[in-house]
């Protein structure tokens, strides 16, 4: 939904394409650079086209229902701007569905990420505790809360951003911060393992 009103606000002060030409240039540029990885599964791009095609069948039909009203209050503009709001709500959806697949699809990133920072702050861990190091309560509990609200943020803002965005410039730069943030909590981490 969140996806969806951000489109609208686009389309009705930023954008100013006609009707929903913003939400389909969005689909087509994440659709093409996802059918142009390699890591696109052949039955989820079938199955997304399928749903794609349903989508798109469902929205005629209904501006099709649109079209045949009569009367005072269906006025061409009132018209218009329904069949381009819901264009552009198709639209929307159909991107959302496809970068929740190539999120799914980045969570081995994120798996491998995990792993790796979180070897590495056990191997801190224990360098300062055979040291004599400092240990600090403070950074672990702050460390930990970050991994889970990273998570969280960058899955919202991929979901619900309206521009198209190489996925690569948006989950490298968080898994690296979640690796950093789950190496503090390892190396931070007082209690015995």
């Amino acid at each position: 939904m969140l996806a969806i009103a951000l489109e609208w606000l686009g389309d009705a002060f930023f954008w100013r394409n006609t009707c929903a030409s913003h939400s389909e240039q969005v689909l087509q540029a994440t659709w093409q650079w996802w059918r142009g990885s390699a890591g696109a599964p052949v039955w989820l791009v079938e199955d997304l086209a399928l749903a794609s095609d349903k989508l798109q069948q469902g929205s005629a039909a209904l501006i099709a229902s649109l079209n045949g009203q009569s009367g005072l209050f269906w006025t061409a503009t009132v018209t218009t701007a329904i069949r381009c709001a819901l264009l552009s709500a198709s639209n929307t959806t159909l991107t959302f569905l496809l970068r929740l697949a190539i999120l799914l699809q980045a969570l081995r990133l994120f798996a491998l990420i995990t792993v790796v920072g979180l070897i590495d702050g056990l191997v801190r861990r224990d360098l300062r505790r055979f040291g004599a190091g400092h240990e600090s309560g403070f950074v672990y509990h702050y460390a930990r809360r970050m991994i889970v609200s990273s998570l969280v943020a960058t899955g919202l803002v991929w979901l619900a951003m309206p521009i198209f965005l190489v996925p690569e410039y948006m989950f490298i730069p968080a898994a690296a911060g979640i690796g950093l943030a789950v190496s503090m909590t390892g190396g931070s981490f007082k209690k015995y393992v």
